[in-house]
């Protein structure tokens, strides 16, 4: 009969279980931050790999869950890239960044769950530029906080990651959005794939409006902590479909990326010719597939009607397209 834990997370157990022995014990003992929880382990001294799995588990198991609970979270993080299309996603940011040797360190570790945990103890910026492509994939086929926008002016040059100029874009988002700190920008090339030419990925990220929460000391008294949450935008631009793709959070900083990088990187006079905003929030759709009529004073609408709807089957491969006419009745 297996050993139940109290106060182990299924992600921490799954890590424990499969993860080589050196990098489980780098994962354990790091801390993002120094408020974070110390996690003081007594590491087993038993030669037999099973047996000290088994028994980092039951200590591991000794502290509380709130301890935990950042240990949990970095497991799930790793993991999550390690599956799926998280691997490609992995290995793509990793190509785009690092040198021919450490790429060869990388190709070294073991397997998926390896690599994964090698990228985010060495180079935990790229490994968070991971996290936010492999979003953004997601985001392409399906997502509520997504836009999609036409450019169909500024300059028709091949416009890649290196020659968009981050500083300019930066400064230009940090004003329009009246931020108190500056925006950081990381910029990746990607391939063409058999559903999307080749496009270019602008990550954007800043701190979002002041929050506050009432921690609770030691002592029992609460006193209130104040922090900028971190907040991030994914925009893939398209040069052969003229589009701009942005997913993320805030409505405005969607709109306001897209015109900075409409003007900024594509040189667009969007005085004269604004952006065309092609996609929408499509989560109404998951309650009826009927549209109603926009009451607009200088037009009438005579019928309103949806006649093509893509669902994704268990996996991004695979779908379903139903498309009628427009005189039938989708439902």
């Amino acid at each position: 009969m297996s050993r139940k834990f109290r106060n182990l997370g299924p992600e921490t157990f799954d890590f424990v279980e499969t993860a080589p022995i050196p990098l489980l014990r780098e994962i354990l003992e790091y801390r993002g931050s120094d408020s974070e929880p110390e996690i003081a382990i007594d590491w087993p001294t038993t030669d037999n790999k099973d047996d000290w799995r088994a028994e980092l588990l039951g200590r591991l198991d000794a502290f509380a869950a709130d301890d935990l609970r950042p240990v949990e979270d970095r497991c799930r993080r790793i993991r999550f890239l390690a599956v799926g299309k998280g691997p490609t996603s992995l290995e793509h940011v990793a190509v785009d960044r690092r040198s021919h040797e450490e790429m060869e360190e990388l190709y070294d570790q073991p397997d998926a769950l390896c690599r994964s945990t090698w990228l985010f103890l060495r180079h935990p910026e790229d490994f968070e530029d991971a996290e936010a492509f492999h979003a953004a994939r997601q985001y392409r086929d399906f997502g509520k906080m997504y836009d999609s926008f036409e450019a169909t002016a500024g300059t028709a040059e091949r416009i890649d990651a290196g020659k968009i100029d981050e500083e300019a874009l930066a400064s230009l988002l940090t004003a329009r959005l009246e931020l108190p700190s500056r925006v950081t920008i990381r910029s990746i090339d990607l391939p063409g794939t058999q559903t999307h030419p080749p496009s270019v990925m602008v990550i954007v990220r800043h701190g979002g409006p002041l929050s506050s929460v009432l921690n609770y000391k030691g002592n029992g008294v609460r006193t209130p902590i104040y922090f900028r949450p971190p907040n991030e935008a994914t925009l893939i631009w398209t040069p052969a479909e003229r589009a701009i793709e942005i997913c993320g959070p805030a409505p405005k900083v969607r709109k306001v990326l897209g015109d900075g990088f409409a003007e900024v990187v594509l040189k667009a006079d969007l005085s004269s010719k604004p952006l065309s905003w092609r996609r929408y929030d499509l989560s109404r759709f998951r309650e009826s597939l009927l549209l109603p009529l926009p009451a607009w004073d200088d037009v009438d609408v005579s019928a309103a009607r949806l006649i093509e709807v893509e669902l994704r089957l268990g996996n991004w491969s695979r779908r379903l397209l139903l498309r009628v006419t427009i005189d039938d009745d989708i439902e």
